[in-house]
């Protein structure tokens, strides 16, 4: 088989993982609604639903696409870490995701801290998704460091000594 033919394999298999993963979701909110709507379901059992349909995303989407992909072969500790990370705050946003649900149909709850809980920890889990997918940035060793602060100076000189050549009526011939 090419590699073409494994990439699109790749692609297909997480394809499917995802569109399960957001068909449960739409599942539940169809049976919540058409429960609403009709009174055959209490708050209590929607909660459970929003609970339960976000704890299977969350298996679907983080754990098992990982493995489905085979994204845990050859990866580095680094790699390994962010994983851990990435998946426990991928968990708290969830999960304050389905309290800040939770609380807006409670009379007196306080839904922004679900909200807020979310918000903080997005940030952190794409940086640790990212490393998680496409590994650690390299860092510059000393050398391409120093190489590119001497030709910052450089250019500034540059620019500066430009500056000094149009006033000087040497230069406007």
């Amino acid at each position: 088989m090419a590699a073409g033919g494994i990439m699109e394999e790749n692609v297909n298999k997480r394809s499917w993982v995802l569109y399960l993963a957001i068909a449960q979701l739409v599942l539940a909110v169809a049976v919540m609604v058409y429960g609403t709507v009709t009174r055959k379901m209490t708050g209590r059992q929607s909660d459970i639903l929003i609970a339960a349909s976000l704890l299977v995303f969350w298996i679907l989407s983080d754990i098992l696409e990982p493995v489905v992909m085979k994204r845990f072969k050859d990866i580095t500790q680094e790699q390994k870490t962010a994983y851990i990370k990435f998946l426990v705050l991928d968990f708290a946003g969830l999960a304050g995701i389905a309290y800040f649900l939770y609380s807006m149909g409670n009379a007196g709850g306080n839904g922004l801290v679900g909200a807020i809980i979310y918000v903080i920890t997005m940030k952190p889990k794409r940086d640790s998704q990212d490393i998680f997918y496409h590994g650690v940035p390299e860092e510059k060793d000393e050398t391409e460091q120093e190489t590119e602060n001497v030709l910052e100076q450089t250019d500034g000189e540059a620019d500066e000594s430009e500056d000094e050549n149009v006033d000087d009526p040497r230069t406007l011939s």
